[in-house]
């Protein structure tokens, strides 16, 4: 339908509204008192100033109406506040707490972002591992992003590990469920549980203790493969730790201090068979030479 009629609806009442201004009327009226008695019955000009001032007010309502959109019932304006990111980085491990309360441990070269709004809390973990001790509160629901993976919780404590292509999920108290966005498949796990998520699908576990051992200093290894263990190592090493592509898949087991990367380096190389060259810009891990004896 034509919104002719609207508009000439709203010209009528703006055209009132302008005569019927309290200044106008004011000052018309001051200019009537100070005119002479004697004065020829004549059509009366009104002088100028007058002009300028009912112009004036003309033009502040014109602007006014043609800013309005043409409906019948204009909402007022309100604001939207829109919650603002903060982000965290961690070079060494360090402890953080949220502006919900929620404590955070944070892992060495770890990066994530936190935004809390008015019915919900996000994280995006977009670097490394961090340990979640959340504030419970009903009315928000928590999650944490990470890549295709989103874990969402009310309030619990549990451990997230991003490392390349693969996130790890470790319950210590409480529920979460983690979802996978892509396929939309998800998962619960409870106290004790954990959660691979890797291109080959999900893959549960266990886990024990109170908290992730990286908390105290210790690097725990069931049956992984080389590749994932030199990533995990390589986040408490001044340099990176690599292996030749023959032994990626070789799978590890063991319990490591982060503290000691060397240490840990010449213990898997004894479990395994290896040798570790110390360069100046890493550690190698590759097969060691077979020694070859002669016959006597």
């Amino acid at each position: 339908m034509s919104d002719k009629p609207r508009h000439t609806q709203h010209r009528q009442k703006l055209e009132q509204a302008i005569w019927q201004d309290d200044a106008l009327t004011e000052a018309l009226q001051q200019w009537q008192t100070q005119q002479p008695a004697e004065a020829p019955l004549k059509k009366r000009l009104m002088p100028p100033a007058l002009y300028a001032l009912a112009a004036t007010i003309l033009v502040c309502v014109l602007s006014v109406y043609l800013l309005m959109p043409a409906t019948e019932n204009i909402p007022l304006a309100h604001t939207n506040s829109q919650a603002k990111p903060i982000q965290f980085q961690s070079q060494q491990a360090r402890d953080i707490v949220l502006s919900d309360q929620t404590q955070v441990a944070m892992n060495r070269d770890s990066h994530l972002t936190f935004v809390e709004h008015a019915d919900s809390r996000e994280v995006i973990l977009s670097k490394g591992e961090a340990y979640f001790d959340v504030a419970r509160n009903e009315s928000k629901p928590f999650s944490v992003k990470v890549g295709d993976t989103q874990v969402t919780v009310l309030g619990t404590r549990f451990n997230i590990n991003r490392l390349a292509n693969q996130v790890e999920v470790q319950v210590f108290h409480g529920k979460v469920a983690v979802t996978q966005l892509s396929s939309q498949q998800s998962v619960q796990l409870s106290v004790g549980q954990q959660l691979s998520i890797d291109a080959l699908g999900m893959h549960s576990g266990q886990v024990t203790g109170d908290a992730p051992a990286w908390q105290s200093g210790w690097l725990n290894i069931d049956n992984q493969a080389l590749s994932r263990v030199v990533l995990q190592l390589s986040r408490y090493s001044d340099k990176p730790v690599l292996v030749s592509d023959e032994l990626s898949n070789l799978p590890v087991s063991g319990r490591f201090r982060t503290g000691d990367i060397p240490g840990a380096l010449d213990l898997i190389s004894k479990l395994y068979g290896l040798k570790t060259d110390n360069f100046s810009d890493s550690y190698l891990l590759s097969k060691a030479p077979v020694i070859k004896t002669s016959p006597e």
